[in-house]
């Protein structure tokens, strides 16, 4: 097994790389999941997720950037491999075949999550709240795995944020705002607090 090694940039931004040439995963990650999410604002690092994965200064067609997820890292459920979950979030794909689409991943990914590039507006955190409300239908409730991990978290830890479901709870999605998503960026979304994994 190869050793993955480990640097911390000059500002404060973990990298975690290996040369493998077997094997090609890349991406941008940021401590902040479910548990970091506002205790009246429950889901908000999924939805804040949403809104970032549409297009960024670098990247402003949303439209060109949908199309590259699809060509890079869609799957036959158009799963774009961009990933919520208690502790953080995973801007990336582990199934890439090629070194070049690896690498443009990372440039796209890196941009939604860098604060001069990103581009976060009221009309795409419209745009996304049906989309945050389908998948917490279909995974969130329809999911039984994921339901009963939910009811599970939520029985054993009574005020712990490890109880938040990653999902939106409905009654705190429809009031999040578009203050709020930039807040959530502002806190957590920083370079300490962001990690890059190249494989």
């Amino acid at each position: 097994m190869r050793k993955v090694g480990f640097h911390r940039l000059k500002n404060g931004m973990i990298l975690y790389y290996q040369p493998d040439p077997g094997v090609h995963l890349a991406g941008v990650g940021v401590r902040a999941g479910s548990i970091h999410d506002p205790p009246d604002k429950r889901g908000m690092a999924h939805y804040v997720e949403h809104c970032v994965s549409r297009r960024s200064a670098r990247f402003p067609d949303g439209r060109k950037v949908d199309l590259l997820f699809r060509k890079y890292m869609g799957g036959p459920d158009d799963d774009i491999n961009i990933r919520t979950d208690k502790v953080s979030t995973f801007y990336g794909s582990d199934h890439l075949l090629y070194r070049p689409h690896a690498l443009k991943v990372l440039g796209v990914m890196a941009s939604f999550v860098n604060a001069r590039e990103r581009r976060v507006d009221d009309d795409g955190a419209k745009k996304e709240f049906p989309r945050v409300h389908n998948e917490y239908c279909l995974r969130g409730i329809d999911f039984m795995e994921v339901f009963l991990d939910d009811l599970m978290h939520e029985t054993m830890y009574g005020e712990n944020p490890a109880r938040n479901r990653v999902d939106c709870h409905l009654e705190d999605l429809r009031t999040f705002t578009l203050e709020d998503v930039r807040r959530f960026l502002r806190r957590h979304y920083t370079p300490p607090n962001t990690f890059v994994i190249i494989l």
